[in-house]
């Protein structure tokens, strides 16, 4: 009696082949996602970076706003805070603008702002800046009304 069936081993050297080039294909496709999928994951770590420290500056900006609102402080006093605050949020400079230029000629119930920027390149994560749209700054203001004086 003839056996018309393949014999077995056409039948393993088929799925052999199929597997190995299944398996060629599996690394190419990995060879393209991989790093898709590290880019989104820095970029994704890059911007909540960026949020961070938006915040962190916004923080700074409301420490210096209420440093200036308060009765008898001077832009010296408002820097002073600001830089404070800076430091603590891990940030070495930024530059200070108030409105008024000095806090203390400003009379009770007037609006005194601050602005405070900071350079992005100096507190960046990864430094992804040429691959992706950074700011080249990042700047915070708050403004609160004057106290009266005592």
């Amino acid at each position: 009696m003839v056996d018309l069936r393949r014999p077995r081993w056409i039948a393993a050297l088929v799925r052999s082949r199929f597997l190995s080039s299944a398996r060629g294909a599996e690394s190419a496709e990995s060879v393209v996602a991989l790093p898709l999928i590290v880019i989104v994951i820095f970029t994704g770590l890059e911007y909540g970076w960026l949020a961070l420290r938006s915040i962190q500056v916004d923080a700074a900006a409301r420490a210096g706003a209420r440093q200036a609102a308060m009765a008898g402080m001077s832009s010296a006093s408002v820097e002073e805070a600001v830089s404070d605050s800076l430091r603590r949020a891990g940030i070495s400079s930024g530059s200070v603008s108030t409105v008024p230029a000095d806090p203390g000629q400003a009379q009770a119930g007037e609006v005194v702002s601050v602005e405070v920027s900071v350079s992005y390149a100096e507190v960046g994560l990864i430094g992804l800046g040429g691959l992706m749209p950074l700011p080249d700054t990042v700047t915070g203001r708050a403004a609160m009304v004057r106290e009266p004086g005592p």
